[in-house]
């Protein structure tokens, strides 16, 4: 959100606005399970009553709020990374990178915005899931478009869509086990021969 864009919300649209941004990134580090709502409220600087005002529903309706926001900052940048790109390959390998450099940077503690509290969803309530399930399905459907533009048939490129994005969720998972970015860079390499680009 552009700082422009925060100082035109309310009073009460920003407390909410932090807490979503300190949920995303409780949720991103910790899964939903790991998550604590006083840790969350402490990072977003809220008062204590703010939180039950903005999400009656607690912690479930939270973590629906923070996938809805993580994804409506991440498609338009994986949007932007496969716009224009020369190659399938190409595009994807500038996402990738994007993702490993924020990876990367915060030591290894955050990378998709949407891979921790998905890969936990299966264990949180029905709403979370669905909003996961959502969310992941939209990403992929962004690669299918982005495949389809390059030359694959629709069916083609919603399998090539459901490979890569799980290859790229897994090399994160290894990335952030392993504290280094080597599985990311080994996917960006790999990924011109996956997807044919080159012999």
């Amino acid at each position: 959100m552009r700082v422009s864009e925060v100082t035109r919300l309310t009073k009460g649209e920003q407390t909410r606005s932090r807490i979503v941004a300190a949920a995303s990134e409780a949720f991103e580090r910790d899964g939903f399970g790991g998550a604590g709502l006083s840790s969350i409220l402490d990072a977003s600087g809220a008062p204590r009553g703010s939180l039950y005002f903005h999400f009656p529903g607690g912690k479930e309706q939270l973590a629906v709020a923070a996938i809805e926001a993580a994804l409506a900052e991440l498609l338009p940048v994986i949007k932007e990374m496969l716009r224009g790109a020369r190659t399938a390959s190409h595009g994807v390998i500038r996402m990738l990178r994007l993702l490993s450099d924020r990876l990367e940077a915060s030591g290894f503690e955050i990378g998709c915005p949407l891979c921790s509290i998905v890969s936990s969803s299966a264990s949180a309530p029905e709403s979370v899931r669905r909003a996961a399930a959502k969310a992941v399905g939209t990403i992929e459907h962004s690669l299918a478009a982005h495949f389809i533009d390059h030359g694959r048939s629709g069916r083609d490129a919603k399998r090539l869509a459901t490979v890569v994005l799980s290859t790229i969720e897994g090399a994160i998972l290894l990335a952030r086990v392993q504290r280094r970015r080597d599985p990311l860079d080994r996917v960006a390499k790999a990924l011109p021969q996956l997807l044919l680009d080159e012999p």
